[in-house]
């Protein structure tokens, strides 16, 4: 059996699986040459798809964010405008006719987890995601963080962080917040959140942007943390330096990710902890991590990002072939 995942957002990649194992995974960015490109409704021609020799699979699964609800003041910039289609599929499903086509935009975090744990080579692992934002579990509320664990290829989601800071943070600067409190309940067995709060990654994309620097600059500001001064907390928040401040971002998210740590080994004694989704590639305080629990193997995803979610996804398609409903 033969797949094709395609990943249609930012860092957008293509990934073939055969009876369950990848053949190839294609970032597109790099094909390209232009880390900053990603799929639009005005131009969605992959030239990875392009230099294909053979086109034809037993399914293609696209995958990406859930942002329909993205921008209540733009939405020629949704995803979805006006309908519930993805708008620009239909230009790539001209690329690769004659296929069976599936997508489920609610599954963005467990793509993350299948390709960290599918990495790893364990058998079992405790998965932990975290990035900007994913799949919706109401309007306008994305996952923002998620608990897994696999055994034996078996998956079982046992939490669940959805905020809805993204519409929060447009609506309030015409309107009164979208938000009341934060709740906490179960849904079908997995524990989940809802609240406003921003995920550790944006927090890194906003301060990248209080700083003016480039777009994708997460990196240089967990870079530009090992400069700060310890002793931050002494000063007044008007005289921290952009060093400060990185260093006290790196502090505070590594505080919040040991909590999210914890949090994930009180629903297993599995010894073996796989971090993916975007905020895995602070390698900055993976190191840390290492520290405050000696007693876990910790593995970063080697695609945390999003281009990894193809990879997830095609073994996804692979394993569930049987049981889905062709678009």
């Amino acid at each position: 059996m033969k797949i094709l995942g395609i990943n249609l957002s930012h860092h957008s990649s293509i990934t073939q699986v055969t009876d369950g194992k990848i053949d190839f995974h294609v970032d597109e960015t790099r094909v390209r040459r232009d880390k900053y490109w990603h799929p639009s409704i005005e131009n969605c021609f992959y030239q990875s798809i392009h230099d294909l020799q053979d086109k034809e699979f037993d399914g293609v699964i696209f995958c990406t964010v859930d942002s329909k609800f993205h921008s209540w003041n733009h939405t020629e910039d949704c995803l979805f405008v006006g309908s519930d289609e993805f708008p620009m599929i239909e230009n790539i499903k001209r690329q690769i006719p004659n296929n069976k086509f599936y997508m489920d935009l609610t599954q963005h975090h467990l793509y993350h987890a299948i390709c960290g744990h599918s990495f790893s080579k364990n058998d079992e692992s405790i998965v932990i995601v975290m990035d900007g934002g994913g799949g919706q579990f109401v309007p306008t509320y994305r996952e923002i963080e998620s608990i897994y664990v696999i055994k034996d290829n078996e998956i079982s989601e046992k939490w669940k962080h959805y905020s809805c800071m993204r519409v929060t943070h447009q609506v309030e600067k015409r309107f009164k917040s979208t938000h009341n409190k934060d709740l906490e309940f179960v849904n079908e067995g997995v524990d989940i959140r809802l609240s406003s709060d921003y995920s550790d990654g944006i927090k890194f994309s906003e301060m990248s942007n209080y700083m003016n620097l480039p777009f994708f600059s997460e990196g240089l500001v967990m870079g530009l943390s090992a400069y700060g001064n310890k002793n931050y907390n002494t000063k007044q928040k008007e005289l921290l330096s952009h060093a400060d401040r990185a260093l006290k971002l790196q502090d505070e998210t590594f505080s919040h990710t040991v909590e999210l740590i914890e949090k994930a080994i009180s629903y297993s004694d599995c010894k073996n902890i796989v971090l993916s989704g975007g905020y895995a590639l602070n390698c900055v305080n993976n190191y840390r991590y290492l520290d405050v629990f000696p007693n876990h193997n910790f593995f970063v995803d080697p695609c945390p990002n999003d281009n990894g979610t193809s990879i997830g996804a095609a073994l996804w398609l692979n394993k569930n072939y049987g049981e889905i409903r062709w678009q």
